[in-house]
């Protein structure tokens, strides 16, 4: 009973409903990123405008050090964006803070402040979640606002049969294997993979969500 769990996919339809109708643009994209994309919520709180690629057609986040820390050497990497983010309106979002963090200000970060902005972030999209009504919290329900969607985003791509190994890829989770270390996933094949995945709400048949 230790173990952390995923959103259900009729917890993660009323999140990302919600976030379609949010005006900030942090409750806005934060949750969507991280649905699409299994990404650790720091690592897109840390997002800058410049971090925002295309390459060979294919918009992609680029993860690297220099907007922030991450976690381990296979946390620096290049995720597609899923259809809908694009449809959403995500680039024109991005053009309009020409350059720097794209969810929070440098300018207001407060003197002597320890804690980094976008764990600042985090907590405000965490906060946001609960006052929805659903079921969160780590200790109580086993279950974390943010890092939920790491867990969900691993599920839907199984159910959407993509390999583990892209799975990983595109999630920078390490190799369990010495064997699975071995190769690369291109940004073509993550592409293809990022774009299978059913987000609940949005682009699921509504008749799926109770499955």
């Amino acid at each position: 009973g230790q173990r952390m769990l995923g959103f259900e996919k009729d917890e993660a339809a009323t999140i990302l409903r919600a976030a379609a109708q949010a005006t900030s643009s942090v409750y806005r994209w934060v949750p969507l990123l991280c649905a699409q994309s299994g990404a650790r919520v720091s690592e897109v709180c840390q997002l800058r405008a410049e971090d925002i690629r295309c390459e060979d057609g294919i918009w992609y986040m680029s993860f690297r050090p220099e907007a922030g820390s991450l976690k381990n050497d296979g946390s620096e990497r290049k995720v597609p964006f899923h259809p809908h983010v694009l449809e959403a309106g995500f680039l024109a979002f991005v053009r309009s803070k020409g350059r720097g963090p794209l969810f929070y200000d440098p300018n207001r970060r407060r003197p002597g402040a320890k804690k980094p902005q976008p764990k600042i972030v985090a907590k405000n999209v965490a906060a946001w979640v609960h006052r929805l009504g659903i079921d969160v919290g780590r200790k109580e329900h086993r279950k974390d606002p943010n890092h939920a969607w790491r867990h969900l985003f691993k599920t839907l791509g199984r159910d959407a049969g993509i390999q583990d190994s892209v799975l990983d890829a595109i999630t920078g989770n390490s190799a369990p294997t010495v064997g699975r270390e071995y190769g690369e996933t291109w940004l073509t094949t993550a592409s293809r993979a990022v774009a299978r995945i059913q987000l609940p709400g949005l682009t699921e048949p509504e008749t799926n969500l109770a499955a």
